[in-house]
């Protein structure tokens, strides 16, 4: 198995809403890919290379890692470091047979990944780039909401099949390219109810708005996301009960179920932190807050058909369903796919430490100053 080169680049989804190769993300987002940078070592496979700022700090964090990770008895970790112009801890590593395998893909990255040395022939085409920058687009992935929501509602289940399959929401999302659209959004949900508004490329909460009313304000963005990157994908807030996740790997044309994923946003639908747990306890969870099995394997079913016939044959990567439980009325309902991830996700992090049973411990270095991985009492969060 070829050597894989991580990297933590979580301004991807920026990058991506760019389009362009040579793209330099905000100082907050570079400092927070500085201080998280060391993050993928829990999810490395002995051997496998970590992009770093600093290979002498990054050494320094590993011999505390494995000194943590031997007083619990837990295997150390061997891991190669590469700094950001190509100089490697570990001599017997060829540049060029690394398999990279960033955060989540985008021209830009392959721009930086080329100046260091890396086989041209390792990366997604830029046909490739293109095609993974509009799957990414809310826009698809409203469409594939929209195919799933039709799909559940359309079909005719066994008699004995106990499960209220018209007790599902996520309807009422859409994705609209211009204001005229916008407004009749609005006339149709706001006097009701909230809505939540999300630009084409965006991830853990930002570039999302949840628009109460129509203020001055909340128009404003709206239009500037519309004007500036052509849309906006609009859906009711919900009240709720549970957020939760699928998470899944395509690879040559098959999808295989991971597992699920539990996390926590707050009011805004800003991310706070995944639960780190068994996937029995999770599980259980997900059930005891009203959620019932049939239809989560119905839904998994779903995916794991239709997600390598909607990416196609080239995709090679994880995915991160988001789900949410709401109550309306006093009543629970599913949002089967409140959003698509297509690119490492902190549900797959959380999966990885509860696989290697990880102890409550700092996941990065703790001296930094802005951002900081902590597991702490079962759950994964970023500190800042």
């Amino acid at each position: 198995m070829r050597n894989r080169l991580l990297v933590f680049n979580c301004s991807t989804d920026m990058a991506l809403a760019s389009g362009l190769d040579n793209y330099t993300p905000p100082p907050m987002i570079q400092c927070m890919e500085r201080e998280l940078e060391l993050l993928p070592i829990w999810w490395a496979f002995n051997g496998d290379v970590v992009l770093v700022t600093d290979i002498d700090e990054a050494k320094l964090f590993l011999d505390q890692v494995n000194e943590k990770l031997t007083s619990c008895e837990l295997p150390p970790k061997n891991i190669v470091f590469m700094d950001r112009i190509g100089r490697l801890s570990g001599k017997s590593i060829d540049r060029k047979q690394l398999q990279p395998c960033p955060w989540g893909w985008n021209k830009s990255l392959v721009r930086q990944l080329l100046r260091l040395g890396l086989n041209p022939e390792a990366m997604p085409t830029p046909e490739r780039l293109d095609e993974l920058r509009m799957f990414s687009n809310r826009r698809s992935g409203v469409a594939y909401i929209r195919h799933l929501l039709s799909h559940f509602q359309s079909r005719k289940w066994p008699d004995n099949d106990a499960v209220s399959f018209h007790e599902l929401v996520g309807f009422d999302m859409d994705f609209v390219d211009n204001w005229p659209a916008m407004t009749d959004k609005m006339n149709l949900l706001l006097p009701k109810y909230p809505m939540m508004l999300k630009s084409p490329w965006s991830s853990s909460g930002k570039g999302n708005l949840v628009m109460r009313e129509a203020d001055k304000n909340a128009i404003q963005w709206a239009k500037s996301v519309i004007d500036k990157q052509g849309g906006l994908c609009v859906d009711r807030f919900y009240r709720k009960e549970l957020d939760f996740a699928m998470e899944f790997s395509v690879h040559d044309g098959v999808c295989a179920f991971l597992g699920y994923s539990l996390f926590r946003t707050d009011t805004n639908g800003r991310y706070e932190g995944n639960v780190v747990g068994s996937q029995h306890r999770i599980l259980n969870t997900i059930l005891d807050a009203g959620v019932e099995m049939p239809i989560l394997k119905r839904v998994a079913d779903y995916h794991q058909h239709c997600l390598p016939l909607w990416l196609g044959h080239d995709y090679d990567d994880v995915v991160g369903i988001d789900m949410l439980l709401a109550n309306v009325g006093g009543r629970h309902y599913l949002h089967p796919c409140v959003e698509i991830n297509l690119r490492m996700n902190m549900g797959i992090v959380a999966l990885a430490l509860a696989q290697q049973r990880i102890p409550d411990m700092s996941l990065t270095p703790s001296d930094h100053p802005h951002f900081r991985a902590r597991l702490f009492q079962g759950r994964f969060f970023i500190e800042k």
